[in-house]
């Protein structure tokens, strides 16, 4: 596992739909030794603050694999790192690998994994195709946010390592699913909302299901 690139970006003002609103989509590579806090990466930052950012979406993780099937299937051309709007573009990170609550060492940081991405418009936007943020979700290989347990420094070209490994083992993919295609699987939302390090954001949207749920029994 290694860190192909590092990308940040600032927010930029963009036409949409006749009206003007500011996005931070627009990452760029940048080489050499990048300070990642609390928060985010240095030079980096959200627009969105409601959406986007926070400690548990400090930073935005998205596997080069990924780029060839956009790539081609969209006939997008060819992608630079920082594309989808990811700080970090990975290689051997697959979603179907990483679990929510796990802690990798990359460069002189530890960071957890708390959850997945949801694509918004703004990806159509960056990328210029409107229909690309439903088609990405429904890819299941949307990357994953994660926390900054110890900040430091990160650059392209370092090595990933696995700290710890969450004992639970329920993937990104895995949860991904349970939020937008397996929305009747308690089961699974139940091992989900175990894990300690899954983001506040989707453990109580878990909840809320579940309770929902044991209500509709209860008045059966």
């Amino acid at each position: 596992m290694q860190i192909l690139s590092v990308n940040v970006g600032l927010p930029r003002e963009v036409e949409h739909d006749g009206r003007t609103l500011s996005t931070a989509i627009f990452k760029e590579p940048v080489s050499g030794p990048v300070h990642v806090g609390e928060m985010q990466l240095e030079g980096d930052t959200q627009a969105d603050s409601k959406s986007h950012g926070g400690v548990y979406q400090a930073v935005y993780a998205f596997g080069h694999e990924n780029y060839a099937t956009w790539q081609d299937e969209y006939e997008l051309g060819e992608l630079k790192p920082g594309s989808f709007g990811e700080n970090l573009t990975t290689a051997g990170m697959s979603e179907d690998i990483v679990c929510i609550g796990d802690i990798y060492r990359i460069g002189e940081c530890l960071l957890e994994v708390t959850q997945p991405r949801t694509p918004c418009f703004k990806l159509g936007l960056r990328l210029d195709r409107a229909d690309l943020p439903r088609a990405f979700l429904r890819s299941e290989y949307t990357g994953f946010y994660l926390r900054v347990v110890e900040p430091g420094h990160v650059q392209s070209g370092d090595a990933v390592s696995v700290e710890q490994r969450d004992p639970a083992g329920v993937t990104v993919r895995q949860v991904l699913r349970l939020m937008h295609f397996d929305k009747t699987d308690h089961a699974g939302m139940r091992r989900a909302v175990a894990v300690p390090g899954l983001s506040p954001r989707w453990r109580d949207e878990f909840d809320e299901r579940l309770g929902d749920s044991e209500e509709a029994q209860a008045e059966a």
